[in-house]
């Protein structure tokens, strides 16, 4: 019973923190955003795991996430294979197809744009030396904070090492000791933020 009440507790904090980081990124300006998202690419393209990383998986930003599209129009034009994630909404999985650029893509699951899985080559995991990572918050050991339906913890469980999982998000949405329920949450190794 104890055990229960306190991962109800856990939920309700999450859910505070989402309502929160939503409140935030509610009042910052287009152009902020825009700024500090070209700032995080900057970052994300000097690190070294980037520059050695032969296959990307990324994600297709809301317009509330750092938009990492110039991140992965550059893998694309430096010949490293970058694919984009499609939800299975029965499985609860993301499976990533490879893209060529964002031209083609087709709206998917609550308008988040997404390779046509009949037109797309599906990636092996097992290849993807960086998987890149949206979040509404990360905290210094790398937990992270999604939208609540679990599609990234389950999909970063599959990950194995010695893929990086890098996590994404603006300098405001790092947050000191996030709640988490560690059978269901899984962390980054590595967050990049402006």
């Amino acid at each position: 019973m104890k055990r229960l009440i306190e991962q109800e507790n856990i939920r309700e904090q999450k859910q505070f923190l989402r309502r929160k980081i939503v409140q935030i990124l509610s009042r910052i300006s287009k152009e902020e955003l825009k700024r500090r998202s070209k700032d995080v690419c900057g970052k994300i393209k000097s690190l070294p795991v980037y520059k050695k990383a032969k296959t990307i998986a990324g994600y297709y930003p809301l317009a509330e996430e750092v938009d990492i599209r110039e991140v992965l129009l550059q893998a694309i034009g430096e010949g490293k294979s970058v694919g984009l994630p499609v939800v299975n909404q029965q499985s609860g999985d993301l499976k990533f197809y490879r893209i060529k650029g964002l031209d083609n893509l087709v709206y998917g699951p609550w308008g988040i744009k997404q390779p046509d899985v009949n037109a797309a080559e599906l990636m092996d995991l097992k290849q993807v030396d960086l998987i890149l990572v949206p979040g509404l918050a990360f905290d210094e050991q790398g937990w992270r904070l999604g939208r609540g339906k679990g599609y990234y913890d389950r999909l970063l469980k599959r990950i194995k090492k010695p893929t990086v999982k890098l996590g994404i998000c603006f300098a405001f949405q790092l947050q000191k000791g996030l709640p988490k329920e560690p059978q269901f949450d899984e962390p980054v190794n590595i967050v990049v933020s402006s």
